[in-house]
């Protein structure tokens, strides 16, 4: 395990008594501090724990090159990282191993996590699988992948057990510092299957001063996500798509995600990046109807208020649950979305 850390002092003992809860009990940990100016090598070091390895760097090299760096020096089969902000139920690692033992196609086991918001509210996220809520599910290739595009769930390396492979295989991109968790899961998923454990065995803290936090506060990962379509592309171009217009599917989700994320931030009164999501969708987007979307949507944002856009989705959440129809069991299929589908979808599931 890697433990990526800088100036945690407040929350990394948490994280490090959930390591030592964990009832598999074959691990080390590498806590790679990242030149941290508070006390958080000093709590290393009271732990007295010899699974802890303790990596001080004399200079901030940054999140993402420290995390590299962790990988570099581990040789095990396995790699989980974990955020020091973060924390496991005790079973993380045991389930997680446990899963991959059994799956040896799947490069990454996930586990559905506990959001916690700083407050203390806690929601339960997890991949959108037909697992219910207990058990596993193995994905293919294909499945994972399309689940991951369609979707955009919250996947934190927190909730992630991986293979020593993928993380030789590819690396953390630095120059995408809020995105680069994202190209990674869609590169493991690219390649192989993708184990899903239903229970919620991570806990991910969001707070201003996390990295989730700030990205998605400013809408930092907008830019990051463009790039990202772009790279994910050659990959496909050069080692083949994992199915059939996953390329263009990726762009139209990654400009739907902008139009909704848009809309969110207008109704948080944050014209000005709500603006730039809108822009960005309708300069991305691969299909006439998404670009006349965030066309409109960019007037609708300059022309209301935050609370006529709340009351706008309010009428709008209930006309879409009178349009859509229940499907009759069995009717399920796999493959593109329509844009209308798709925000029809959300809008259900708003107030």
């Amino acid at each position: 395990m890697v433990v990526p850390n800088y100036n945690r002092e407040v929350l990394l003992p948490t994280c490090l008594e959930s390591l030592r809860a964990q009832t598999f009990t074959d691990w080390r940990a590498v806590i790679g501090d990242n030149a941290s100016t508070d006390r958080s090598v000093e709590i290393v070091r009271s732990f007295a724990d010899p699974r802890f390895e303790l990596v001080c760097r004399p200079a901030n090299v940054g999140y993402i090159r420290n995390t590299n760096r962790l990988i570099d020096g581990i040789d095990s089969e396995f790699v989980a990282i974990l955020h020091s902000d973060d924390w496991w139920e005790p079973d993380f690692l045991r389930q997680m191993v446990g899963l991959l033992e059994e799956t040896p196609a799947a490069f990454m086991a996930v586990s559905a996590i506990n959001y916690v918001v700083e407050g203390g509210t806690v929601s339960v996220k997890r991949l959108n699988t037909d697992g219910g809520i207990g058990g596993s599910t193995v994905l293919p290739s294909v499945e994972a992948t399309r689940i991951l595009v369609q979707t955009w769930p919250f996947l934190t390396p927190s909730d992630v057990l991986a293979r020593c492979e993928l993380y030789r295989r590819f690396r953390f991109e630095e120059s995408l510092p809020y995105s680069t968790d994202w190209l990674m899961w869609l590169r493991a998923a690219s390649v192989g299957a993708v184990a899903v454990c239903h229970r919620p065995l991570a806990n991910n803290r969001i707070h201003p001063s996390s990295v989730t936090g700030e990205a998605e506060r400013n809408a930092l990962w907008a830019d990051e996500w463009i790039r990202l379509v772009g790279i994910l592309e050659a990959d496909w171009h050069a080692d083949g798509s994992p199915y059939p217009g996953a390329a263009r599917e990726l762009r139209a989700a990654n400009a739907l995600r902008f139009v909704i994320k848009s809309y969110e931030l207008h109704e948080r009164g944050n014209r000005a990046a709500a603006l730039k999501l809108a822009r960005l969708a309708q300069v991305t987007a691969p299909s006439r109807a998404l670009r006349a979307g965030a066309r409109g949507l960019r007037m609708f944002i300059r022309m209301t208020t935050p609370a006529a856009a709340v009351r706008f989705r309010r009428l709008a959440a209930r006309l879409a649950r009178r349009l859509r129809r229940p499907r009759k069991p069995g009717s399920e299929v796999q493959g593109p979305r329509s844009t209308v589908t798709d925000i029809l979808a959300v809008l259900e599931r708003s107030d």
